[in-house]
């Protein structure tokens, strides 16, 4: 019964934690993504999480990095703000890792500031998207409770010894 308690308290650790990463960003406004490329590496290494602000594109200054709707390929695009040209209602765009600009970018196109991001964190949450994922999850958390379960065991043989 013990193992059972400590497996579900390991896995709704790891929901609360995703609860805290995803969900609660989330509603608060903030959009959250995966790079899936590594067109703005190093800042932004492939399996970020990046957090996405909206913002009035005439806010957004040139070095700063915004997400658009790259509405011809049906993506959303994260790349550095190169010009913003509030007459025009256009923005210039490039990936750090890309030798060419983007074309230009309509102010309607534009989601948001990237605020924050966390490395790798997006793999775990691209992971917990599958069936696989999930039955992963539910491994390591059997995993992890019988290790600890057998560290405290062994830790309390040799207290009493």
């Amino acid at each position: 019964m013990k193992k059972a308690s400590n497996m579900v308290a390991a896995l709704l650790t790891v929901l609360a934690l995703m609860v805290c990463i995803v969900i609660l960003p989330a509603a608060f406004g903030r959009k959250v993504l995966v790079v899936v490329s590594g067109s703005m590496q190093p800042v932004l290494p492939v399996g970020s999480l990046v957090y996405v602000c909206p913002v009035s594109p005439e806010d957004l200054s040139p070095g700063e990095i915004c997400t658009w709707r790259d509405t011809a390929k049906g993506i959303l695009v994260t790349h550095r703000v190169l010009r913003v040209d509030a007459a025009e209602r256009l923005l210039w765009t490039k990936g750090d890792a890309n030798q060419n600009a983007d074309e230009p970018v309509c102010f309607s196109d534009v989601v948001g500031r990237v605020e924050n991001s966390l490395p790798a964190v997006g793999w775990l949450i691209l992971l917990l998207r599958t069936p696989l994922g999930v039955l992963l999850l539910c491994a390591v958390a059997i995993v992890s409770v019988r290790f600890w379960d057998g560290r405290r065991q062994t830790t309390e043989q040799m207290v009493k010894s």
